[in-house]
């Protein structure tokens, strides 16, 4: 049996990424006006094998009224995302390509949605977004609401992107 990859993505030390303070306080100091903003991700723009994945700047998601916006600061591949990437779960699961890969993450909350009440710019949190509009593998991610849960204090982003898939599962 495959195991879980848990990925800590590491970014520059820019003056957005320095710490999740900075972070949560330039979300709630301006509005994005720019819908168009690009971001990195692991995208496959064809169904197929390992080849068919690769890197890419594809468009920042905008969260919706009930989602979260969430810079990833680790994310979790698991078995599953290589039978979504072969086109093994289509009957299932539809996605409009390129998709992009990953189903597990934990980051920082850098926007809420206007009718989030359990999350706030700068709280730490971990979700599985398995077969909604995005994936995990990338710099940002819209996560409903009801999918994410507050980051235990004693777990770091590695260890708490590890949890989800594998939760749902046991």
């Amino acid at each position: 049996m495959k195991s879980f990859a848990p990925v800590e993505l590491s970014y520059p030390q820019s003056e957005e990424r320095v710490c999740p303070a900075r972070c949560a306080k330039r979300a709630t100091a301006k509005t994005r006006t720019n819908t168009y903003e690009k971001m990195k991700a692991l995208v496959f723009k064809r169904y197929g094998g390992p080849d068919r994945v690769t890197f890419a700047d594809v468009a920042r998601p905008v969260p919706k009224p009930d989602e979260i916006l969430v810079q990833v600061h680790a994310a979790g591949l698991n078995p599953v995302d290589n039978k979504i990437r072969e086109g093994k779960m289509k009957p299932l699961l539809r996605f409009q390509l390129p998709a992009t890969l990953g189903s597990d993450l934990a980051g920082v909350v850098l926007e809420a949605g206007r009718d989030v009440t359990r999350f706030k710019p700068g709280d730490a949190v971990f979700a599985s977004i398995f077969g909604l509009r995005t994936g995990a593998l990338a710099e940002f991610a819209v996560v409903p609401e009801k999918a994410a849960a507050l980051k235990p204090a004693n777990l770091d982003f590695v260890q708490a992107a590890s949890i989800p898939m594998v939760g749902l599962t046991a």
